[in-house]
């Protein structure tokens, strides 16, 4: 259920939470908790921090965040960028071929990542259907900022000329590696399904580097009001392993403060830095972690 503020029991001394569906406490109470966590970043996650009060200053300093498709070094806030995803399924009678099963492209003003979905299940499995093919594309962030709109009500009109222009994209990256001009128009004519999705909240630009002492922290813990926060950013690369790791920590910390006597704050004293190998800096270098397969003009 969703969560919009958060508030201190008056004349708790123990800090307990109570969790509302509306903004200052209002819509339906959700109940009185011993500790929060807040799982996520973005904008929601800031307004949720402050609405429990100066007493959870520190905290919601670390869930401030800016939205752009470039970083600001030294910015001290999360920096996201917004993506567009569409997942595609085509005919595989007809549908063009691709000589990669994932690609991501560097300096590309429309695409980053094409990712055939296909190729990560097993021809042999029972469930596998091979008269179709899935591939899913992630816009570049420029291409995200530019088509920006309310995710929750994304206007018809707008989902449709994403959903063109990605392919058509999608198109031109195949006939520059097929060395082709035949290949415009071949995912539309194969196009059985499209689904678009607007990622407003995708990928962190920096990262939050929470050390305490010689060990590098995972998650944020505010032992004495018990609020945390854990999520991909936080002391790692955004990416699927950071944020398991920041919640195991989590968990561990959430342990220890309520079967010890122990009260030690965790990672509220961290500091912003940039993730280099995720952008491209402002020397206009660009490095990665995977091979590209290069621009291309569309």
């Amino acid at each position: 259920r969703w969560v919009a503020s958060m508030r201190a029991q008056q004349g708790s001394s123990d800090h307990k939470w109570t969790l509302w569906t509306g903004s200052r406490g209002t819509g339906r109470c959700l109940g009185e908790f011993d500790a929060v966590v807040i799982a996520h970043n973005g904008k929601c996650a800031e307004r949720l921090s402050k609405s429990g009060g100066p007493r959870l200053s520190r905290v919601t300093r670390l869930l401030r965040a800016r939205f752009s498709d470039k970083p600001v070094h030294a910015l001290q806030k999360l920096q996201l960028n917004s993506l567009w995803s569409i997942v595609l399924v085509l005919d595989a009678s007809i549908a063009p071929s691709v000589p990669f099963q994932a690609a991501l492209l560097n300096n590309h003003p429309h695409l980053s990542a094409l990712i055939n979905n296909t190729a990560k299940s097993r021809p042999t499995e029972p469930s596998t259907n091979t008269s179709v093919t899935s591939w899913t594309l992630l816009s570049s962030a420029t291409f995200g900022k530019l088509f920006k709109v309310p995710q929750e009500n994304v206007p018809r009109d707008v989902k449709d000329d994403v959903v063109r222009r990605l392919i058509s994209a999608f198109e031109s990256v195949l006939s520059a590696c097929n060395g082709s001009s035949d290949e415009k128009g071949s995912i539309r004519r194969a196009l059985l399904k499209e689904r678009a999705q607007l990622w407003g909240a995708a990928v962190p630009m920096n990262m939050l580097a929470a050390v305490e002492g010689n060990t590098e922290r995972r998650s944020v813990w505010d032992a004495r009001e018990k609020v945390g926060i854990c999520g991909d950013w936080i002391g790692g690369k955004a990416c699927v392993e950071s944020a398991a790791l920041s919640g195991i920590e989590m968990a561990e910390l959430l342990f220890d403060s309520m079967s010890s006597s122990a009260h030690n704050s965790v990672g509220l004293d961290g500091e912003f830095v940039m993730i280099e190998d995720q952008f491209e800096t402002e020397q206009g270098h660009t490095s990665t972690a995977s091979t590209s397969i290069g621009a291309f003009d569309i």
